[in-house]
């Protein structure tokens, strides 16, 4: 159980067991279909694999469960799909494929959605800064290097250097390219018509195998991880700025069991905490031991541990960033007539 202030509702509803399970039928499914339509496997068994893999599969939990006693979540998985199939159309599914295939693709399936969530948050945050540019960029702010009063400016300044980065972050995010992988058992298998196909209808791009080469999922997660960081950049100036005795800033505040007085920057708290979560659970991709050989015997395994809080802990950062900077507001004494 993730404590609550490291995810979001939406974001742990991507990374569910169901929607892990579901994923996996899904690519499954577009495998089968896609193999018909390329004259891989006969159109009849792709029918039957399409028809029965369209209703849920039970107990999601005890999927992902049994495949640490059977070797993969998707072994388990066949074992229930193969049962609900024709027995003359049960082995044309998962044909020619992988566990790493299954397991690797819908992870990039799962992956888009989140990145839509992540860039729908932080697109809030910079839409409101830029709001706040017009309603009380003219209010006076002092400029700060290491931590002195530097140079007198505007809010507005600040604002800027605050929105441009985060927006930088968003684009790189978004262009950053998602992969299908469908390597077969060995990893030997080339982009062929069936890979094309299918990657086009699931909406991703194709490349060489990836199985020990983790640049696709690495990547993406370095994205996050960056954009993640100048949100808690962003979050500790303003928990700086809303002191009591600088008072350039005011936010949403918490209280305090101890000290009533207590205005405690509780949203911009949590998105540095939150933070200080994603470096934490980022590292385990980016800083992995080398995948050996044609597929990595433990590496490869922690990802699946490691991708969904990545998510997590960035949607909760950027989730009560955009909750500090929707409150945030300049007392009326600092801004200009």
């Amino acid at each position: 159980m993730i404590d609550p202030g490291f995810t979001t509702e939406a974001m742990s509803s991507v990374f569910s067991a169901e929607s892990r399970v579901s994923t996996m039928v899904q690519v499954e499914s577009m495998l089968a279909a896609t193999q018909a339509s390329c004259g891989v496997i006969p159109q009849v068994a792709a029918a039957d694999i399409v028809a029965e893999l369209l209703g849920p599969v039970g107990d999601p939990d005890a999927v992902l469960a049994d495949g640490w006693t059977l070797g993969s979540p998707v072994v388990a998985l066949l074992d229930r799909l193969r049962a609900r199939l024709p027995s003359e159309s049960a082995p044309w599914l998962h044909y020619g494929a992988t566990s790493q295939d299954i397991i690797d693709t819908a992870m990039m399936l799962q992956v888009g959605r989140a990145n839509k969530l992540i860039v729908k948050v932080a697109r809030s945050v910079t839409d409101r800064l830029a709001e706040h540019r017009i309603d009380f960029g003219d209010a006076a702010s002092v400029t700060r290097t290491l931590m002195q009063p530097a140079e007198p400016h505007t809010f507005a300044y600040r604002i800027d250097r605050w929105r441009d980065p985060l927006l930088n972050r968003i684009a790189a995010l978004e262009a950053q390219q998602r992969f299908l992988q469908l390597g077969g058992a060995s990893g030997d298998r080339q982009v062929d018509d069936v890979a094309k196909q299918m990657a086009a209808e699931l909406g991703l791009c194709t490349r060489t195998t990836w199985h020990t080469d983790r640049e696709p999922i690495v990547a993406m997660v370095f994205r996050v991880n960056q954009l993640v960081q100048w949100a808690a950049k962003i979050a500790g100036d303003l928990i700086v700025l809303g002191q009591p005795e600088l008072g350039e800033v005011s936010m949403r505040a918490g209280g305090s069991t101890a000290m009533a007085h207590k205005r405690n920057p509780i949203d911009a708290i949590r998105a540095r905490a939150a933070a200080a979560a994603n470096d934490g659970v980022a590292s385990i991709v980016l800083r992995s031991p080398t995948h050996e050989f044609e597929r990595a015997a433990g590496a490869w395994q922690a990802e699946w541990f490691a991708v969904p809080l990545v998510y997590q802990t960035a949607a909760a950062s950027l989730y009560a960033l955009d909750a500090a900077v929707q409150s945030l507001t300049v007392p009326p004494g600092r801004r200009r007539d």
